[in-house]
């Protein structure tokens, strides 16, 4: 109804929507769980817009958990990422930031790394995946939640093998 689509609309403008992403990246984590936190800012280079992490007040913070380890060289993982912010690639350079490039990220990500995987597998994809979304909205005098899962793509399990 109406009243339940307008409380959505203002829980994602309020960012109170909880969102998990998986994501494939390149290397291992130093730790299982972290917790990222980073001051970003969209900057001009060359013409064209990309988000830098800047010295400054963090303006945002994803939470990582490893789930899985891929086989053999070279070293992938599977990562969970959980934005605490919702910044403008905020996942995508956090991670190239740190030197764990999400696999195919043809902006951000590891580009030679990039053109061997894909010509090792076949596989040409950015390997980030909106995995789970849940949000709890107050309508009228009740509480609704919703949440709602999305199978992770057969193609990630081929990218860790």
């Amino acid at each position: 109804n109406a009243e339940l689509a307008r409380a959505v609309k203002e829980a994602f403008a309020r960012h109170t929507v909880e969102k998990t992403y998986a994501a494939v990246i390149r290397g291992f984590p130093p730790r299982r769980k972290d917790r990222w936190r980073d001051c970003l800012k969209v900057v001009k280079r060359k013409g064209t817009l990309r988000t830098a992490v800047i010295p400054g007040r963090p303006n945002a913070e994803t939470s990582l958990e490893l789930l899985d380890r891929g086989s053999g060289p070279p070293a992938r993982s599977l990562v969970s990422l959980h934005p605490k912010t919702g910044r403008t690639h905020q996942l995508r350079v956090q991670c190239a930031h740190r030197r764990l490039p999400i696999i195919g990220d043809a902006t951000y990500g590891d580009f030679s790394f990039n053109r061997d995987f894909r010509q090792k597998t076949g596989l040409g994809r950015l390997f980030l995946h909106s995995w789970k979304t849940s949000l709890k909205v107050r309508v009228g005098h009740r509480t609704v939640a919703f949440s709602v899962e999305s199978p992770l793509p057969e193609a990630f399990a081929v990218a860790l093998q």
